[in-house]
């Protein structure tokens, strides 16, 4: 009586060159490995802890901006490391209320400052940092408010005054 298995003769496995007992290319050894590593399972589980780190929900957000971007076949794009860049340039805070990211409930989201929809470029030059309130406001529907200005002109100022003491 044959085993339930048998050797293939002169067959060895693609990955660590035992021999192996099955009819694929792998033995079961690494066979096993390689499913443990594409589990789903295992692999929305990561998916769901990295989305709720910081880091996660940046390039998650980021994506989604890229993905709104080239629906609406908008010229340009940026990398999530230009999106931070430009974060920390401003500190952190939204340009419109001065609230720093750490006091808002969600993180600062990216506001263009020429509507894609009315012809703005998705290059990090046209993007703003907002937050999610000040982004969704009711009465800015589609117009250009470059908040960049005035934020400028209230750090200058701010520099002044502690400059005159």
């Amino acid at each position: 009586m044959s085993p339930a298995w048998t050797f293939h003769e002169g067959k060895s496995c693609v990955k660590c060159g035992s021999r192996r007992r099955n009819r694929y290319e792998a033995c079961a050894d690494c066979a096993a490995r390689r499913s443990k590593k594409h589990d789903p399972i295992k692999k929305a589980a990561y998916a769901r802890t990295y989305r709720r780190t910081e880091k996660g929900r940046e390039v998650n957000r980021n994506g989604q901006v890229k993905s709104w971007a080239k629906r609406k076949a908008a010229e340009g794009s940026h990398t999530t490391e230009e999106w931070v860049a430009l974060k920390e340039q401003y500190h952190n805070h939204c340009l419109r209320c001065d609230k720093h990211q750490s006091e808002l409930d969600r993180v600062l989201e990216q506001d263009h400052v020429i509507p894609l929809s009315r012809g703005g470029t998705n290059w990090i030059t046209n993007i703003q940092p907002l937050c999610h309130e000040c982004n969704g406001m009711g009465g800015k529907g589609t117009k250009h408010i470059d908040y960049r200005e005035k934020y400028a002109t209230r750090t200058t100022k701010s520099r002044d005054r502690r400059h005159a003491v």
